[in-house]
């Protein structure tokens, strides 16, 4: 029975140490993902719509068509792959939107929401080695202060 219960302390530990760096990982990475996606720290963007046509097709509302143009800058150590490549900041867009957009809202987040996951696909190397990095080392500073705890422990425990 001692032998079992060896085993699954020692498979459990194994889990442990694999687990831990994982979870902290997607952790970081979640928070990565945050930030570059957050307008005002992880890019600024303005869109301007130039023209706006409405498409008639058996019904009098039936869509739009929008073009217009999108100027954004990205955060240099957010889009670091971007930004060493050289990206512009601005660039042309057309969008084909539902009849019930008329300000042309739908065609502004499109535009957006292109521009930024393009940008961080772009940039994905860079979060997964940011995140390994960062996953490693708090994994590293758990374990010394588990270890330190069960020093303590056995420290205080009296004999």
């Amino acid at each position: 029975m001692n032998e079992k219960a060896g085993k699954l302390a020692t498979l459990k530990d194994k889990l442990r140490k694999i687990a831990t760096p994982f979870a902290l990982g997607l952790v970081s990475f979640g928070v990565l993902f945050l930030l570059a996606y957050s307008h005002g720290i992880g890019y600024k963007a303005t869109v301007e719509i130039t023209s706006s046509r409405l498409i008639v097709e058996e019904h009098p509302c039936f869509g739009g068509i929008y073009s217009g143009s999108l100027e954004y800058s990205l955060n240099p150590f957010l889009y670091p792959v971007s930004h060493v490549s050289g990206v512009g900041t601005t660039e042309q867009f057309v969008y084909v939107c539902k009849p019930y957009d008329y300000s042309g809202d739908s065609a502004k987040e499109y535009a957006q929401a292109r521009m930024l996951f393009r940008e961080f696909l772009k940039n994905i190397p860079y979060y997964l080695a940011i995140s390994s990095v960062v996953a490693l080392g708090l994994s590293k500073t758990i374990g010394r202060v588990r270890t330190r705890l069960r020093k303590s422990e056995t420290e205080l425990l009296p004999t």
